[in-house]
């Protein structure tokens, strides 16, 4: 089977067409703030999963724990899986956030790519290549902002621009997030979170596409409410 870089190297122009800028800040930010609901790590639970008899009570405990959460740092390993490709593209990096509207993803293998959020600017790094825009003016980045402050305000399930779904088994809730906004649709066709019920923490996220390829993040190595230096939000 070929290796990771010889598939990239190959399908690099389909991967770029794929993988576009709108696409790849999308992504990356739509999940750290989601992550800003709660955070952990886990493998997902294989048993099948019901729905809950009460979603209103699981929202409310979701959004209590977001309230008392200021900072979050993590590790976090990606998996891009695209039907043209014989091998899933895995990329590994770390995360900072800190309210409000301070973010830094990072990744870190197989390629350098930073993106940080910070007063309504986005700055990218795109292997030394910089450019800088802000929030206002791009629907896609108008979108992401509007995700932070749901996220910030824990009340993601309560966002009328989503039909919600909880479900559930013994161990786990999966909540099930289909966006209505056309312009996320082009991105996102629905998101699969997955939580711990004895911690109400996020552990792993699955988006799929509309083509029905898929992104799925999964996280560990937390720090919660840990003091994050100012300068991680500036680009460097």
């Amino acid at each position: 089977m070929k290796n990771l870089k010889e598939e990239i190297v190959k399908n690099k122009s389909i991967i770029s067409r794929s993988c576009s800028r709108n696409n790849h800040i999308f992504l990356s930010v739509f999940v750290a703030f989601l992550l800003l609901i709660s955070t952990a790590v886990f493998s997902q639970a294989n048993e099948s999963f019901r729905p809950v008899e009460n979603p209103t009570a699981i929202n409310n405990k979701v959004s209590q724990s977001s309230a008392n959460m200021q900072t979050l740092q993590a590790d976090f390993v990606q998996e891009k899986h695209m039907d043209f490709l014989q091998m899933d593209i895995i990329s590994k990096g770390k995360f900072w956030f800190r309210k409000k509207n301070q973010l830094r993803w990072q990744y870190t293998n197989p390629y350098a790519y930073t993106i940080v959020i910070n007063n309504g600017k986005i700055s990218i790094d795109d292997e030394g290549k910089e450019s800088e825009f802000k929030v206002d003016g791009n629907k896609i980045f108008e979108q992401v902002n509007n995700i932070i402050v749901t996220a910030v305000s824990g009340n993601i399930m309560d966002d009328n621009q989503y039909e919600t779904t909880v479900l559930e088994n013994e161990s786990y809730y999966k909540i099930i997030l289909i966006p209505k906004n056309s312009d996320v649709q082009q991105v996102i066709k629905e998101m699969h979170l997955f939580l711990q019920k004895s911690t109400l923490q996020i552990e792993q996220v699955k988006m799929i596409e509309p083509t029905e390829d898929y992104t799925l993040i999964s996280f560990k190595n937390q720090k919660i409410n840990e003091p994050i230096s100012p300068g991680t939000f500036i680009l460097r």
